[in-house]
């Protein structure tokens, strides 16, 4: 029961069809367990000393046992050929929908090796489970008991020599299950790791180059590929022993059940045709049973995959409040608001912020002071411990993540591009946008000549995280699909402070054509970019100290005129 619980979690909406495949294994079975008893009356119809017409009825019979039983066959793997695919492709999405709905700050705790691992290996080990090992573990299961009971009614006496040897069999497959188990879990922890290391490995492969441990002088591969093989090891080593006993005891039941069967048809108490017919059933019987516990392996690796899959489905998205209407104003207000991690000082003390409709809004501060954290909380990237952020009148918690979404547009420093086309790239701001629009947005954001100067123009590839691009020019392939986004709200984090003053130059006449008539929130480490803002935010240690124009906060000679004072030394 448990298995089958197992199966239909990972069956989802296919459920009724991986029934409907299990059926149909369970009536094959049957057919197949009729045929090997039809060895009997066969067997004994041929060893008649008279011609003997009943031979050819019940070969015709076992004839048709067989295409039956491969008629039933064949429609038990329709799930595999028809479905399999599509339980792996809605496991996915329901994985993807539920990293979606994850508060994005606690996504970015998790390892992205860890993450590839389950939706990739762990889908699949799942999905296989499924797909073969369901209509296997049936038949392995059923295919013995039922040859064990038609034994049974052929002669009681061999019945019982098999049922002493299954029973004997059942503690120790429970240990190697244990084993299994143990091991799997262990090995699960030991993938994910390794898939986090080789990501890593891939990523900085120029650092580890730089620093002499890059190949075979990778220690940081080669620690985590030791304990991926320790963990191997140590696995089979822990269960080849019970495995080898179990496949022991099984050959001994054969032995003394043939043995028994000569021992009865000397002493006349079993005729020889039932007695051969009888050792051939037993023989069927013993097949099966010498593969259960590798299957019981593959089954604990599935159990496994599931619960990791199952621990992302289960996470808790953010809380929603009643719902109210989407906002139509769009100033943002901050109210009392306090944001902590779990076990780690406070990040944002107490804000209090308004940040009035069409108006650019600065944040400036030392590294580490919650600058980032201040801009994430207005895309609900995570909820404030205390207090509540509202747009246009409007509780954001009461918003849908696609209604907030819908509102606001964010420029990031660290540009994210698809490893698609420039086109695609853009469009991914909103994907029915007409050429035009398309073309106006690269316009507007000072990238479409550049664009244009590419031998396949918005159709040449970006490459990985837009790695054929510069930083300029990524930055404003990211605006360019903030503006055809066209949100009400645009927050900026620092798009400009990893480039070069003339990408800076190309990129700040981007964000012009990107923030007009918008309310703009903009993280800056570079103050001369805040200059025309309406209002700068200086925070400290979480907590706005200073707040004002540039003008008013550089007559205040306070924290701000001091770091303004600093960047105009060292420029």
């Amino acid at each position: 029961m448990k298995i089958y619980k197992l199966m239909m979690e990972i069956a989802g909406s296919y459920g009724r069809y991986f029934r409907r495949s299990l059926v149909y294994t369970i009536i094959a079975t049957l057919i197949q367990v009729a045929s090997y008893a039809v060895l009997v009356p066969l067997m004994m119809a041929i060893c008649h000393d008279k011609p003997n017409t009943e031979i050819w009825s019940w070969v015709g019979f076992y004839a048709a046992t067989i295409v039956v039983e491969v008629f039933f066959r064949l429609k038990s793997m329709n799930f595999n050929y028809q479905y399999w695919p599509c339980v792996i492709g809605e496991q996915r999405i329901r994985l993807a929908e539920a990293l979606y709905k994850m508060p994005l700050l606690q996504l970015r705790e998790k390892d992205v090796g860890d993450l590839s691992e389950i939706m990739g290996s762990n889908v699949m080990n799942a999905a296989n489970a499924l797909s073969s090992l369901a209509n296997i573990f049936v038949e392995v299961v059923s295919l013995p008991i039922l040859l064990w009971v038609a034994i049974t009614l052929f002669d009681y006496r061999m019945g019982l020599i098999l049922a002493v040897s299954l029973i004997a069999m059942l503690p120790i497959l429970y240990k190697i299950q244990a084993i299994y188990n143990s091991s799997s879990a262990d090995l699960d922890r030991a993938d994910a790791e390794s898939a986090s290391r080789i990501i890593e490995y891939v990523k900085g492969i120029a650092v580890f180059k730089a620093t002499s441990q890059a190949g075979a002088k990778s220690p940081r591969l080669e620690a985590v590929f030791h304990d991926q093989q320790d963990i191997q090891s140590h696995g089979n080593k822990s269960s080849a022993s019970y495995i080898s006993l179990c496949q022991f005891i099984v050959q001994l039941a054969l032995v003394i059940l043939i043995a028994f069967a000569g021992y009865l048809a000397q002493k006349h108490s079993l005729n020889i045709p039932k007695t051969v017919a009888l050792v051939i059933i037993a023989v069927h019987i013993i097949e099966p049973l010498n593969t259960i516990a590798a299957i019981s392996k593959l089954f604990e690796i599935a159990e496994i995959s599931l619960q990791r899959i199952k621990n992302i489905l289960n996470s808790k998205g953010l809380p929603q409040l009643q719902p109210q209407a989407i906002p139509q104003k769009f100033d943002i207000n901050f109210n009392q608001v306090t944001f902590e991690y779990p076990d780690s000082p406070v990040v944002l003390h107490d804000i209090d912020l308004a940040l009035p409709s069409e108006s650019l809004t600065g944040v400036v501060g030392s590294s580490g002071c919650g600058k980032t954290t201040l801009v994430q909380l207005i895309a609900r990237f995570a909820d404030p411990t205390k207090g509540e952020i509202k747009i246009g009148g409007v509780d954001i918690r009461s918003l849908t993540q696609s209604q907030l979404s819908s509102l606001l547009s964010i420029v990031y420093q660290d540009v994210w591009l698809f490893n698609d086309t420039i086109r695609a790239n853009i469009l991914m701001g909103r994907p029915e946008a007409t050429e035009e629009e398309l073309i106006h947005a690269a316009q507007s954001a000072n990238i479409h000549d550049f664009i244009c100067s590419l031998p396949q123009g918005y159709d040449t590839l970006v490459g990985e995280v837009g790695s054929s691009l510069s930083g300029g020019e990524r930055q404003r392939i990211s605006i360019a699909r903030a503006i055809l986004k066209n949100t009400p709200i645009i927050i900026l984090d620092e798009p400009t402070a990893s480039l070069d003053s003339e990408s800076e130059y190309a990129v700040q006449r981007a964000i012009s054509s990107l923030i007009k008539g918008k309310t703009v929130i903009m993280v800056a480490h570079r103050l001369n970019t805040l200059t025309a803002a309406d209002k700068i935010i200086v925070l400290d240690r979480g907590s706005i100290i200073e707040e004002g124009c540039h003008e008013d906060l550089i007559k205040n000679k306070s924290y701000y005129y001091n770091m303004w004072n600093t960047q105009l030394k060292l420029t």
